[in-house]
């Protein structure tokens, strides 16, 4: 009797090991699994991140908004062009930091980012130019134009102090510069010619820059702003995916600007 109940003991015993085990294996198992899944999404969002960086150098290389394919069809981009400006109000992409000169193109670029001849026609001779209500230094504006009268380009140089008690601001900026304060705003500053270029550069401190049309007049394009999708796996459904986009503003080096111009003419 004893000898069955020892029996039957045992063989509960191993029942109950087999399970413990058997649920252990399957946890394992399972684990593996989600680790390996997890480990497959990051390798194919890394894909769809280079796909969307080579979108975006695609473009840049070619114009063609086509998109892009890898060579082994596993991975591909879309990409999106938007145009910065054509309106009648353009503006930085944020804040400008302080001695950083930012550009506003009054004329045209052609498919290759080449200045055009379709200039920005200002209609009342002038645009204002806006910071943040608080910004309390100075501005320091350059701007470039064609004189059809004697065929030269030139340039005028002018000073804006946001903060009259504060005339340390405007120290060492050299000759052809003027003085002049106002709010938030200064309004009506004069173009003349064929306008080419307002070049903003904030003394002091740090403030985003609008600038607005004095007339009915949209300014020209500035730029693009491109957009990338890629995608990796599965591309044609149900692919990982990653999106980039990038500001692509028509340049130029800030020491070519200060190369080219000087007081009053272009060198």
């Amino acid at each position: 009797m004893n000898s069955k109940k020892e029996k039957g003991q045992v063989v509960l015993i191993v029942l109950l090991i087999s399970t413990l085990l058997l649920t252990l294996g399957l946890s394992a198992s399972r684990q593996t699994t989600v680790e390996t899944k997890i480990s497959t999404d990051e390798e194919l969002l890394k894909q769809a991140f280079d796909a969307a960086e080579s979108g975006i150098d695609y473009y840049l290389g070619t114009s063609s908004t086509i998109g892009y394919s890898s060579p082994d069809l596993k991975t591909k981009a879309d990409v999106t062009v938007t145009n910065i400006g054509e309106n009648q109000t353009i503006g930085s992409d944020g804040l400008v930091l302080t001695d950083t000169p930012f550009l506003f193109w009054l004329v045209n670029h052609d498919v290759g980012g080449n200045v055009g001849n379709a200039y920005y026609s200002a209609g009342s001779g002038s645009v204002d130019i806006c910071v943040d209500s608080n910004f309390g230094k100075s501005l320091k504006v350059d701007y470039f134009y064609y004189d059809e009268t004697d065929e030269n380009y030139k340039v005028n140089h002018s000073e804006y102090n946001f903060d009259s008690n504060n005339n340390d601001l405007i120290k060492n900026l050299g000759d052809g510069y003027k003085l002049t304060s106002s709010g938030g705003c200064i309004s009506s500053v004069a173009l003349t010619g064929d306008s080419l270029l307002l070049v903003v550069t904030p003394i002091g401190g740090q403030t985003k820059i609008t600038v607005k049309s004095g007339s009915s007049s949209k300014f020209p394009i500035q730029g693009q702003e491109i957009t990338s999708v890629g995608k990796a796996g599965n591309v044609s459904a149900n692919a990982v995916s990653t999106r980039i986009s990038v500001i692509n503003r028509y340049d130029m080096p800030a020491f070519m600007l200060e190369a080219v111009s000087s007081s009053g003419g272009i060198n």
